[in-house]
């Protein structure tokens, strides 16, 4: 029985997958994160809290850890804060592009657990950056550079004559049993987080939350907030919040069942980008790395292995 689970556990998490897939979502999560940088303006942020007083700096446990080994002040200065910006930046278009990929992906992903954990460490928390930033470490300590990268193309250099197959066929047969849990991974902490928000959703009032009500109050708060007039509108629709507070909860409850039934990643992926780019439209929330992790349902290799047969097909036909 014991031998039965541990060749279980192993087939689960560390049966062979294509090498592709965990690279196009490196791209994918790497670029998200890069922009994500830039559009926040993360220089004016650090350099805005770095100027507040120190009563209200209260240093959150990550920061703590990462600042240790410099034994310096538990508060870096402004300037240090932008260094490590600029660093991390940098590091982030090498971790893209793939160069010294695990190396520079998991330096990118320490950069920005420090610069999210310092900008936390004045009580002001939001829940949409940390998949995100779980999702980097994955990536860091798996096979994400072995294709798509720079590091993919000097190896290939290095290995000169040696190599007889081509570029195509080597990008969609590689495989490693490594490739698989990072994604997994992934997919597990999305499907616990919307089962964390169902459940925080129902623990204070159970199904009275989706009795429309609370919804409408969140979108007139925000409504009014951001002039967001058809958040208004939205409001005045008693029947419609209702179906969305059912569907909310539905939806978040159940989306485990991908990790059951991959199939059904079809259905749950799309309402879920429906979802979040209507809260987008209407609360202005944003949760886009939710949508750019959403790239671990995605079978890219068979994508791309579909679309080139369907070519070849059309081309003999022709």
């Amino acid at each position: 029985m014991t031998r039965r689970l541990v060749d279980g556990w192993k087939n689960y998490w560390f049966r062979p997958a294509p090498l592709l897939d965990i690279a196009v979502v490196r791209i994918i999560i790497v670029g998200y994160q890069l922009h994500f940088l830039w559009r926040h303006d993360f220089p004016g942020l650090l350099s805005r809290q770095a100027r507040l007083p120190d009563a209200l700096y209260d240093p959150l446990a990550v920061v703590r850890l990462l600042v240790a080994p410099l034994s310096g002040p538990v508060r870096p200065s402004e300037e240090a804060l932008l260094i490590v910006f600029w660093a991390t930046v940098a590091l982030g278009c090498l971790a893209l592009v793939g160069l010294l990929t695990n190396a520079t992906l998991g330096f990118f992903a320490i950069g920005n657990l420090f610069m999210q954990g310092y900008l936390y460490s004045f009580g002001d928390y939001h829940h949409g950056e940390g998949l995100v930033m779980i999702a980097l470490v994955a990536l860091a300590l798996g096979p994400s550079g072995r294709l798509l990268s720079l590091d993919s193309i000097l190896r290939r250099w290095r290995e000169g004559p040696r190599v007889r197959r081509s570029v195509s066929d080597e990008i969609l047969d590689a495989e490693s049993e490594f490739a698989r849990w990072p994604l997994l991974l992934i997919r597990w902490v999305i499907a616990l987080a919307y089962l964390s928000a169902a459940y925080l959703k129902l623990r204070p009032a159970g199904l009275a939350w989706a009795n429309g009500h609370t919804l409408k109050y969140y979108v007139i708060r925000d409504g009014l907030r951001l002039d967001i007039d058809i958040a208004l509108w939205l409001a005045d629709q008693h029947w419609l919040t209702v179906v969305l507070s059912w569907f909310t909860l539905l939806w978040e409850g159940s989306f485990f069942l991908v990790l059951v039934f991959p199939a059904l990643a079809l259905v749950y992926v799309p309402l879920g980008v429906a979802l979040h780019m209507g809260i987008h439209v209407m609360m202005r929330a944003t949760f886009f790395g939710f949508l750019a992790c959403y790239s671990v349902f995605v079978p890219w290799r068979a994508i791309i292995q579909r679309l080139r047969r369907r070519v070849g097909e059309s081309g003999s036909v022709v």
